[in-house]
């Protein structure tokens, strides 16, 4: 099952940033090999915390395929290696 999930680039990186990214509402994540990505370095991105969650939780879970829109790099076909959750509102941290 392939699903799209739109992303938004990240120019800046830390613990200050990502909190920063969170109180927008927006969930830190990495792409690692991302097409349109020369060098095939890591991708700083933010995605939609509800629409990854709803991804999660669906029947493939995080074995699902997603098509990540990216701003001007075109899609890139992505899975979800791994995730955070907090242990509390158990809220998606960063993936």
């Amino acid at each position: 099952m392939e699903v799209v999930l739109e992303a938004v680039s990240r120019d800046t990186f830390g613990k200050n940033e990502a909190g920063r990214t969170r109180r927008q509402g927006r969930v830190p994540a990495v792409v690692y090999g991302a097409a349109g990505n020369a060098a095939k370095e890591a991708l700083p991105v933010a995605v939609d915390p509800k629409a990854l969650l709803r991804i999660l939780h669906s029947e493939s879970g995080a074995n699902t395929l997603i098509s990540l829109k990216l701003p001007g790099s075109g899609d890139a076909k992505v899975l979800v290696k791994e995730y955070q959750l907090d242990p509390v509102t158990h809220e998606v941290l960063h993936a």
